[in-house]
């Protein structure tokens, strides 16, 4: 386009032919998607491509919205777009401090806002509206299984070996 601008006297013309041009994607220009019919240009055509028609418009719609989730399914790929948690109300999370970075709080999620993806969270400062990228989980703490506790109160006695002469048999390599 650039390049016909630049060497072509006439602008008009120019975009008369960027216009005219199918796109790769569906097959028709974007005249003739906007009119209904192909436009009069130099090159010569049948009377009849000039009557309009939208006959194709569903077909359309349904490749452009099928262009339109692959360009979306390319750019998640390759930005690491991932799914964020669904926070509910009562959760713990960790905020992150908006002046310092470094420093994050603890809160507990109380209401999710009116804003998408937002959450009013009750921290010691006070409530806070952060989105949801500010805001992390905090992983449930594990602790170590209970074992029964024996009937006569003791812990149970692991045996020790206290022979200290015998060691480990390891096998030398037999080599031939």
């Amino acid at each position: 386009m650039k390049n016909m601008l630049t060497t072509k006297d006439d602008v008009n013309l120019c975009l008369l032919s960027y216009r005219t041009t199918p796109m790769p994607w569906c097959g028709h220009s974007p005249a003739e998607l906007l009119m209904g019919r192909q436009l009069r240009t130099q090159v010569p055509r049948v009377q009849e491509q000039f009557i309009p028609e939208w006959s194709y418009l569903k077909e359309l719609r349904k490749q452009h919205k099928a262009y339109k989730g692959k360009q979306a399914d390319y750019y998640d790929a390759s930005h690491w777009v991932s799914e964020r948690p669904d926070l509910g109300v009562g959760s713990e999370v960790w905020v992150t401090n908006l002046d310092d970075k470094r420093e994050p709080t603890r809160g507990v999620v109380s209401s999710q806002a009116e804003m998408p993806r937002s959450y009013v969270v009750h921290t010691p400062s006070g409530p806070l509206r952060r989105n949801s990228q500010h805001l992390k989980p905090v992983p449930e703490e594990r602790t170590a299984p209970e074992e029964p506790i024996p009937e006569n109160g003791q812990p149970p006695r692991v045996p020790v070996s206290t022979n200290t002469n015998q060691l480990p048999s390891v096998r030398s390599p037999v080599l031939t």
